[in-house]
């Protein structure tokens, strides 16, 4: 198959994607157009109703309608009442504007009771007339708020999720048929198939980040508010267990903040541009350009720029659809000093990073796993921090080579110069001289605090859980199931915290000793059994990957020296000073 009739397939594909999420819009748009109806129709008729006659009316029915199911019970109050106007007589039997049945509260329960009270008593109750044709009347103009509180969520919720995917589908129709052209113009250059790419200038996520920030805890709230409606009636009952229902709007408050801190960050450093010298990053060779920013930053520690090589998986389906990213590749470096350095307008930061030749491409082809490159720059700075993110194109061209070696003098006099030993103390891995000569390198544990912390978050969660699947009675394969990997979890989370490692390394031999709660015996290998040190990938937390520094023997036997360091500099400068030892 041709490179043009591949570019044909893909284009009817992703016509056909834009118009099914047309047609999927559809139904949610119109759940939320009919909630919004009900709302403002309910806002209309009490407005209306405030210019409705008071007069004395009399209870002669009341009836408390129970319908129950296996998943909930629901109510309806109905009466029936007599009353006079301009000495006629009507009846009537309309209690308020809401129709249909619910359990939101206890509204219907109490009205019963209410106007059962008045109906044995032959007390005069009240309802309210139109003047203008009397047969017309109610008992409570004044509408529920929780109902309308409802109507509003499902007409947020809803509409806005509807709606939104349908002018987002709009959009991505327009853009489709942009990148279209570009690509029958461009055919064997892929890097040259999106605008931003062919301009070589791309724009940050931020604007992107607290849009999706807002449009998320939004939804997450309006879906998770009316457990807060819900919780107290279900206390009345005596069901204690409705309090774990609370960790949704907890999240939803937690959501809230970092909206409030998105948009901080927004108003403070607006959009970052990210222009691209080498058109597109080059596998086996560069990614060079500059970072622009709104503002002039100054931060005291510099920037920190991150490259990331990410395979984004999406698995499942339906609700129960999932996104992962795994990162293949990272390489960091930092900036101590801007290229415009008194220019108060702006700040302008050099990138520059190799690519090694066996890296991936940037690859979308496949909607359920897709290749990307991420550029980041985060800096320290008071008040909210400077953070933005560019999907940049990396792909391999003619000039991709795997003997390319980078150039780093155009960029030499504003990178902080790397100093291994004050990066080993921030990491807390202790260096010690031993007696006799040689030095000891001691990697403690709990190094890594926040990933611990929060993997032991994740796993307490995780355990409640499983808890609860057991209180409840759940059919035994699930407990099974999410027992199991609670077991993995407290086992990595054990790994992340205890385990530590001890390296020596003297005139003769490399010896290492390492374990969960205690150091092992010592293996020993002699410096003529050391074939190699290898960096290998650790652990992933977050957007952040970890790396493992292993020594090869000659037989091929692989020894774990280190584990889950932050940075691929600490593991090659540590790499570099062990060989230097052992030669020496």
């Amino acid at each position: 198959m041709t490179i043009e009739s591949l570019i044909i397939l893909k284009k009817k594909k992703n016509i056909f994607g834009w118009i099914f999420l047309l047609l999927f819009c559809i139904p949610f748009a119109g759940v939320g157009t009919a909630t919004g109806y009900s709302f403002i129709s309910c806002i209309v008729k009490w407005q209306t109703m405030k210019t409705w006659q008071e007069v004395p009316a009399f209870i002669t029915q009341t009836n408390l309608d129970v319908n129950s199911d296996s998943d909930s019970t629901t109510y309806k109050v109905t009466a029936a009442y007599s009353y006079a106007y301009n000495d006629k007589s009507y009846t009537g039997n309309k209690v308020t504007m809401h129709s249909g049945s619910d359990n939101i509260g206890s509204f219907q329960k109490n009205t019963y009771a209410e106007l059962s009270r008045y109906k044995e008593s032959g007390e005069a109750f009240r309802c309210y007339i139109n003047p203008s044709n009397p047969s017309e009347s109610i008992l409570f103009r004044t509408p529920r708020l929780e109902n309308l509180g409802f109507y509003l969520i499902f007409m947020l919720a809803f509409g806005g999720f509807g709606y939104g995917l349908f002018f987002a589908a709009l959009l991505g129709i327009g853009k489709t048929r942009k990148e279209d052209q570009l690509k029958s113009q461009y055919q064997n250059e892929p890097w040259l198939w999106k605008t931003p790419w062919k301009e070589g200038i791309i724009h940050s996520q931020s604007k992107t980040k607290l849009a999706g920030s807002i449009i998320f805890a939004l939804f997450w709230n309006l879906v998770s508010s009316p457990i807060l409606f819900i919780i107290p009636g279900e206390l009345h009952k005596g069901n204690k267990l409705v309090l774990i229902a609370l960790i949704f709007p907890i999240v939803g408050l937690g959501l809230a903040i970092w909206v409030i801190r998105n948009i901080i960050a927004w108003r403070k450093f607006g959009d970052s541009t990210f222009v691209m010298e080498t058109r597109p990053g080059v596998i086996g060779g560069p990614l060079k350009g500059k970072i622009h920013t709104k503002v002039n930053i100054k931060p005291e520690d510099g920037f920190h720029i991150t490259l990331s090589c990410i395979n984004r998986v999406r698995s499942g389906s339906g609700k129960n659809r999932s996104t992962r990213e795994h990162i293949r590749w990272q390489d960091e470096c930092n900036i101590k000093r801007e290229l415009y350095e008194y220019d108060p307008s702006r700040s302008v930061i050099p990138v520059l990073f190799q690519i090694p030749y066996d890296s991936p491409e940037t690859n979308d082809d496949n909607s359920d796993s897709k290749i990307l490159w991420r550029l980041e720059i985060k800096a320290k700075v008071p008040g909210v921090d400077y953070a933005a993110s560019f999907e940049v194109p990396v792909f391999k061209t003619p000039e991709s080579s795997d003997v390319f070696v980078l150039d780093r003098s155009s960029i030499a006099s504003y990178q902080a110069p790397f100093n291994l030993q004050a990066a080993l103390i921030a990491e807390g891995i202790r260096v010690e001289l031993l007696p006799g000569g040689g030095k000891r390198y001691a990697f403690p544990c709990a190094r890594n605090k926040v990933a611990a912390f929060s993997l032991f978050m994740f796993t307490l969660i995780w355990t409640g859980v499983v808890v609860l699947l057991f209180k409840l009675k759940a059919p035994v394969f699930f407990p099974i199931i999410f027992g199991f990997f609670d077991i993995l979890l407290i086992l990595g989370f054990l790994d992340i915290l205890l385990f530590q490692s001890q390296v020596e390394i003297t005139n003769r031999n490399l010896s290492i000793a390492k374990g969960l709660f205690k150091l092992s015996k010592k293996q020993v290998l002699d410096f003529s059994d050391i074939e190699s040190f290898k960096i290998k990938r650790g652990m992933t937390y977050g957007n952040k990957l970890f790396y493992n520094l292993n020594v090869i023997s000659k037989s091929g036997k692989k020894h774990l020296i280190a584990k889950n360091l932050t940075s691929r500099s600490i593991a090659e400068k540590l790499a570099e000073e062990m060989e230097k030892a052992i030669i020496a």
